[in-house]
């Protein structure tokens, strides 16, 4: 006998009938239901937490500091000629670096991922540092080349394998860093080396002298690829695009009242943006728009292709004293003695304002989701004693939330 009833035998009992379309309801009627009717998940908003290291140097005083790409790890250095390491997460410091001598120290500096620290172990040495053990792997000395000069600056490449030394002769050397060969020399130039970076991929490296000229150079070859001028007063602070191919750079000097962007294959300039011919304090990319703040506070955002204003900030305060992107959301903004953490897409606060003890903020600087402050405290009217500087910490995470 054939176990399938006959659709005439279900049709002739409304019961079974009844039933069998309330099963189908709820197996296919409700689920699209529940899709269509279903509330939306809570909207994530920034959370920002605090902590404080109050003189990491003791009395002798901090210079600056700098992160790790992924925020994890920080390298304060300070006038007692020596280096530590903090580990965001615990505020706590790791070891301490080589000595850094204060009449000709250069700012230390890490790899993207906080594995090496490199010092400076003398005037014309550098050394690398393991942050994980705290042990020495190696020297890179410029006398050991014959080269009667110091260093002035120095940078890894994105992915910790070269190293490059900007030194007094105006020449940058770079070495690789496993093996502690030097790869190539880029030739002396007349003016001193104040900045460099490396192109995303390490091929390319970008230099910026004393004078506002930019080079960028083949790492392999060591031969200039184009030079770049323009800038007046120097340049304060020049990055690549993610994809390499476009270079940011801004003016040092008032009297240059603009960022520009570069073709990073042929060096030519590509853009020129100018908030109403006032000084661009701050330039950045986000994605592949561009943010900039001018020294009055006036912040937009321009498309860095074809320098179009995508959009405009309420004015920031004319006394802001530290500026740092915080990945592609926020934006730090010291100012009157306040820490605003703004979201880049709308210019509002991401988080509530956050006041900062009394003092001048000396450096910011962000990195992934980590925040850190150098605030040098204000000498008391009543003679009384207290910290001298500090380091202030700021996290930001997401948290449900209307």
């Amino acid at each position: 006998m054939d176990n399938d009833l006959p659709a005439s035998w279900i049709a002739r009992r409304p019961l079974v009938r009844g039933l069998l379309g309330a099963a189908w309801a709820a197996l296919i009627i409700a689920p699209a239901l529940a899709e269509t009717t279903a509330s939306p998940p809570p909207r994530e908003r920034a959370v920002a937490t605090t902590q404080r290291i109050d003189d990491p140097h003791g009395r002798h005083g901090l210079r600056g500091f700098v992160l790790s790409a992924d925020g994890r790890l920080a390298a304060s250095y300070g006038a007692d000629g020596r280096a530590r390491l903090w580990r965001l997460r615990s505020a706590a410091a790791t070891g301490a670096a080589p000595h850094l001598p204060s009449d000709h120290s250069a700012a230390p500096t890490l790899t993207a991922d906080g594995a090496l620290l490199a010092t400076l172990a003398g005037p014309a040495t550098v050394q690398l540092t393991s942050t994980s053990v705290g042990w020495a792997i190696r020297k890179f000395s410029l006398r050991d080349l014959g080269v009667a000069a110091h260093v002035n600056a120095m940078r890894f490449s994105r992915d910790g394998k070269l190293f490059a030394i900007a030194s007094s002769d105006g020449a940058v050397r770079i070495w690789d860093v496993k093996t502690g060969a030097l790869r190539v020399v880029l030739a002396g130039r007349e003016r001193r080396i104040a900045l460099m970076r490396f192109s995303p991929g390490g091929g390319r490296l970008l230099t910026a002298d004393l004078g506002g000229a930019l080079t960028l150079w083949d790492v392999l070859s060591g031969a200039p690829i184009a030079t770049m001028t323009g800038h007046i007063g120097g340049v304060r602070s020049a990055e690549f695009s993610m994809d390499g191919a476009r270079i940011l750079s801004v003016s040092a000097g008032a009297s240059d009242p603009s960022a520009r962007i570069w073709d990073a294959a042929s060096g030519a300039q590509l853009l020129q943006i100018s908030q109403h011919g006032e000084a661009a304090r701050f330039a950045g990319y986000i994605g592949e728009a561009v943010l900039i703040v001018s020294a009055s506070g006036q912040a937009g955002v321009w498309d860095g292709v074809s320098g179009k204003r995508l959009r405009a900030y309420a004015a920031l305060s004319p006394s802001v004293s530290g500026l740092a992107l915080c990945g592609r959301r926020n934006l730090l903004v010291a100012a009157r003695g306040r820490l605003r953490i703004l979201n880049v897409d709308t210019g509002a606060d991401a988080v509530a304002p956050i006041s900062l003890p009394s003092g001048d903020v000396a450096a910011l600087r962000c990195a992934g989701r980590r925040g850190v402050v150098l605030l040098r405290a204000k000498a008391s009217a009543s003679g009384a004693t207290g910290p001298t500087q500090s380091l202030i910490l700021i996290e930001l995470s997401t948290g449900g939330g209307q």
